[in-house]
């Protein structure tokens, strides 16, 4: 990827990067809603969910993980996008997994009639950012 911001089709190849090459890179994709019934007060345990899914997609082997807010709407409530990030951000840090897992935001609002897209970075600095901590692979 070139720039932070991925079309849907950037996005779409990073979903099915499992099914493409030697099945070096394997994503998964992480609802980051939660049912309306449960409320604001929801939102801890969501975050608490959210987490232990990204640990165990790592350890499974998944090393790019997709936090989407798509199934958004009436019956689910979005999380803030850089919270689930943040959250899923510092658990990985403190299991040390980190290293070995990039993070891709989805934010399924619509933004001029498209989705917006964004990439989170894995552990760089700001001029760069990469979605894997192998990002040279994938070119």
């Amino acid at each position: 990827m070139r720039q932070p911001i991925l079309t849907n089709e950037d996005l779409e190849k990073i979903r099915s990067i499992s099914e493409v090459g030697d099945g070096h890179f394997k994503s998964r994709i992480l609802d980051t809603t939660w049912p309306a019934e449960h409320g604001a007060w929801g939102l801890k345990d969501a975050l608490d969910a959210l987490c232990a899914r990204a640990e165990a997609a790592v350890r499974e082997g998944i090393n790019i993980i997709i936090l989407s807010d798509r199934r958004a709407g009436a019956e689910n409530i979005p999380m803030p996008s850089l919270l689930a990030c943040a959250a899923v951000h510092h658990h990985l840090i403190r299991q040390g997994l980190r290293t070995s897992v990039g993070l891709v935001v989805e934010i399924g609002r619509a933004a001029r009639g498209a989705s917006l897209l964004r990439a989170w970075p894995a552990t760089a600095p700001r001029r760069s950012i990469p979605i894997s901590p192998s990002r040279r692979s994938l070119r």
